[in-house]
């Protein structure tokens, strides 16, 4: 249903920007982008980065220029992007009887899927030659509509007698609670290239930073997948910190205005 009303909302701006009659230096001006990711994000407490993961956004932006070369910018996309990281830490399981040592070795793979509203301040050049320069600067909002997390590692366990066991796990996909809201400060520039009328291509890159958790809870409880060894599972043991995870990602900002 949500992808319904994102798709509906498209097509209304899209066919508002065909109604109106503009040029390349008309201050009001409708576009639509699709944009490659690549994401990396900074951990705490027992878990730690795991390289770069790709992912995209699409949808639609909307121009107005309040003042010749300075102007705001917003729009509607849809944002898939999500995090590698890693689960390090020798557990101590608190039997009294067996009071023994578990090795933790564990993958976390999550992709979470947004609906975005940015808001930026954009900051555009007189045309230079075939071409105007813009940047812009701001603030975005992603309301999360979907969370899903994939999950792979290996478990030592060490029995009593000091001979240990080894578990593989392979990767499972798991949906967990989505996170209500993503936060990002965001900066980024780019070209402008007019074709006919107010028909342009355009191109850039774009930092975001994201403030908050990007998980909406911790992982490590009983109806989280995050022992899924029956050895270990059967007792009680010392649950891991709660993990807090934000993202950062550099886009490729691909797209026409008209």
């Amino acid at each position: 249903m949500r992808r319904k009303i994102f798709a509906l909302l498209v097509g209304c701006f899209i066919a508002l920007g065909a109604t109106a009659q503009r040029d390349s230096d008309s201050p009001l001006r409708f576009g639509l982008q699709f944009n490659p990711l690549l994401t990396w994000n900074k951990t705490e407490n027992n878990f730690s980065p795991d390289g770069i993961k790709g992912g995209f956004e699409y949808g639609l932006n909307v121009h107005y220029y309040f003042y010749k070369n300075v102007g705001i910018e917003s729009g509607l996309y849809m944002n898939h992007h999500g995090a590698r990281f890693r689960y390090l830490r020798d557990q101590v399981i608190n039997n009294p009887e067996a009071p023994d040592t578990n090795k933790y070795r564990y993958n976390y793979n999550v992709n979470n899927i947004y609906i975005k509203v940015p808001l930026a301040l954009r900051f555009r050049t007189n045309q230079i030659g075939p071409v105007y320069l813009f940047g812009k600067f701001g603030v975005e909002a992603g309301f999360a509509i979907s969370s899903k997390l994939k999950f792979s590692g290996q478990d030592g366990f060490f029995p009593s007698d000091g001979e240990p066991t080894t578990d593989i796990f392979d990767e499972k996909t798991y949906r967990i609670p989505s996170p209500l809201a993503r936060i990002g400060l965001m900066v980024g520039g780019g070209v402008e290239y007019p074709i006919s009328g107010s028909f342009s291509i355009t191109a850039g890159l774009e930092y975001n930073y994201g403030f908050l958790n990007i998980l909406r809870d911790d992982l490590s409880s009983s109806s989280k997948p995050f022992l899924p060894s029956s050895t270990v599972s059967t007792v009680s043991y010392q649950t891991p910190d709660k993990e807090d995870v934000r993202t950062q990602y550099l886009a490729l900002k691909i797209g026409v205005l008209f």
